[in-house]
């Protein structure tokens, strides 16, 4: 039987028995098992043996390649983490440019009339009104300058009102 592969008695039958029982699993005649069996051993055994050093380097490959794309997936999480800390940074930092933007945007048309352009009027009386707050805010309100400042205000509103 396979006495030409080399293989002990014992080693035959059971050989002989797993192929008969693995033909049988899958619904074919035993003896027709063994025939296939053997048929497969020589016409591919030399190309099953010529495939298994490709195989250990293709697994070889696919362990280097899982490492490599674990080590890669570590530092785009790095990347995106830092890029957080990047868009958290860049965002307080225009937070506290638009904090001191404001108040110079509450005087622009001041500014622009400054410079010799034509501001609206109401704009202009807007931009007085906060820039005279702003220096009231200063100044104890009993002053005098403080009441001439409020009352300038008051009839500035009052200007204003007739223009919007």
């Amino acid at each position: 039987m396979l006495s030409y592969l080399g293989f002990g008695l014992k080693v035959q039958k059971l050989l002989w028995h797993k192929v008969r029982e693995i033909g049988i699993a899958n619904h074919m005649d035993p003896d027709d098992a063994v025939q296939k069996f053997m048929m497969d051993v020589e016409e591919q055994y030399d190309d099953i043996l010529g495939f298994q050093p490709k195989i250990l380097k293709s697994k070889s490959e696919l362990q280097n390649n899982a490492t490599m794309m674990q080590k890669l997936s570590s530092k785009i999480a790095i990347q995106i983490q830092n890029s957080e800390s990047v868009k958290q940074l860049m965002s307080s930092i225009l937070e506290k440019e638009i904090e001191q933007l404001t108040p110079i945007s509450e005087f622009s048309a001041l500014i622009r009339a400054a410079k010799g352009d034509v501001v609206a009027p109401n704009e202009l009386i807007l931009s007085l009104v906060k820039a005279i707050e702003k220096v009231l805010g200063r100044f104890d309100a009993t002053d005098n300058i403080s009441k001439v400042l409020e009352n300038t205000k008051l009839e500035l509103e009052k200007t204003g009102d007739i223009w919007t």
